[in-house]
């Protein structure tokens, strides 16, 4: 069998130094955080923009609402 039993990939995972394991998760922390924090930041922002035209459309059609209608005595 070319590929190792998952018996000795344990072994070989715990054989290695805890300080490097903690190196290398660190490290891949670090890259997933800014893969997630950076990805999507340019397609974001045409999205966020929509947002916030139709919350302020919602705004500023609820204060018409409650405005009196100047014919109103």
């Amino acid at each position: 069998m070319p590929f190792p039993t998952l018996f000795r990939t344990v072994r070989n995972l715990e054989s290695t130094s805890a300080s490097r394991r903690g190196r290398i998760r660190g490290r891949h922390r670090a890259i997933l955080l800014i893969h997630l924090a950076l990805y999507p930041w340019p397609s974001v922002i045409p999205d966020l923009q929509d947002l916030h035209q139709e919350y302020e459309q919602q705004r500023h059609d609820q204060k018409k609402q409650k405005e009196p209608s100047a014919y109103a005595q």
